[in-house]
Formats: structure tokens, C-alpha cells, sequence
């Protein structure tokens, strides 16, 4: 089967284990932007093509900035923990327009109202607890999102190891 390139990089969201695994994925047919609060992490991609013990392409490229990621790229794969997921959104959706997909890697849920030290089954409700694909809808203009699944862990993904991923 052929594969087409794209004309542009893909965005990935997140330079943490998974974020810089789908990356590397990424990689193998098309471009990356991956976007890293910190510039350490930024440089060493940028400069050394190594992250973590991880060789990765020289068609990765690292950036600060999420104004470019929303400019250069039309699918986007944000991968950030579920605990600053909304805020991240937040902070991303002046840059993204619906034509935008965005297929998160991130496990978990988004509970918004409840101090996480008073957590009970009394204070979680349908009106508080999101998953993450509602945070995508609720804070931005994106209209097609998908979510990234397992079972896998970027340890094997990284060590050629099969798995099974699914996207919805």
C-alpha cells in the first residue's frame, strides 16, 4: 500500500514519553512539529535529534510556540496529562479553527469543581466530570476529534515490541 505524504507537518502536543512515542511514529511518513514547555527538551531535539535514550528523526523538530503548531499543522495529536489537559486547551484553541483534528493520547478524565484532596463518589457528577474529547469540544472550535488507545505502553512501542493501538 502506498502512503502519501503530507504537505505538511503533523502536530504532536506533549514531549513526555508518549507525546515524543507518537512522534517518532509519526515520523516514519511524514514531518513533525512537537511542541515542549521547556527549552532544554526543545534544544536537545532541535540540536541532537536524542530524547530520553531515544533516537529520533531528523524530521522531528521541536517548538515553544503553540501559535505555530496551530499554523503548520491540521491534525494534531495532543498527549499531555489529563490534570493540566484542559488548561492546555485553554491556552491552544485561539490557534485552532474546525477544519483542525485532533487525536489526544491522554488517559483519564477532566473533573473540574471538586478540590482533588475531597474527592467522594457524593461530589462526582455527569456535571463536573468530563473525558478528555469533551474538553477538546468544550474549549475550542475543533469539530472532529479522536481519541488514541492502547493497550500499549510507549516503552514497548519504543523497543519494536508489538502492540495494539486503536483510534476512535
Amino acid at each position: 500500500m502506498l502512503k502519501k505524504k503530507l504537505d505538511q507537518p503533523v502536530g504532536v502536543i506533549g514531549s513526555g514519553s508518549f507525546g515524543t512515542t507518537v512522534a517518532k511514529l509519526l515520523s516514519y511518513n511524514n514531518d513533525v512539529l512537537i511542541f515542549s514547555r521547556q527549552e532544554a527538551i526543545i534544544q536537545q531535539i532541535n540540536e541532537s535529534h536524542l530524547y530520553n535514550q531515544v533516537k529520533l528523526a531528523k524530521n522531528i523538530r521541536a517548538t515553544n510556540s503553540l501559535e505555530e503548531v496551530g499554523q503548520m499543522c491540521s491534525l494534531i495529536f495532543p498527549v499531555v496529562p489529563s490534570a493540566s489537559f484542559r488548561r492546555m486547551m485553554t491556552a491552544f484553541s485561539p490557534f485552532l479553527k474546525p477544519y483542525h483534528i485532533l487525536i489526544h493520547g491522554t488517559k483519564g478524565f477532566d473533573l473540574t469543581g471538586v478540590d482533588e484532596n475531597q474527592l467522594t463518589a457524593d461530589n462526582i457528577s455527569r456535571d463536573n466530570l468530563r473525558t478528555i474529547s469533551e474538553v477538546i469540544l468544550d474549549e475550542s472550535s475543533v469539530v472532529r476529534v479522536g481519541c488514541l488507545s492502547g493497550p500499549n505502553l510507549s516503552s514497548e512501542i519504543l523497543a519494536g515490541q508489538p502492540t495494539a493501538a486503536v483510534i476512535a
